[in-house]
């Protein structure tokens, strides 16, 4: 993951696709994320006001 800034600062937070290493900006207390890029959909996990990729949704 990348941070720009410090998180709860007001700054934007961008975290790292996995499949194609795009960096993906994180809208404030977004559940899922879609890489713009490579289309591989996200889980996003909130620790306070920091954000990070989960893992990627189950598959039914």
């Amino acid at each position: 993951m990348e941070w720009k800034g410090r998180a709860g600062m007001g700054k934007e937070q961008k975290v790292r696709c996995l499949n194609c290493f795009e960096r993906i900006p994180v809208p404030e207390k977004a559940k899922r994320l879609t890489c713009p890029k490579c289309s591989v959909e996200y889980v996003i996990a909130w620790r306070g006001s920091q954000a990070k990729i989960a893992g990627t949704p189950s598959k039914k």
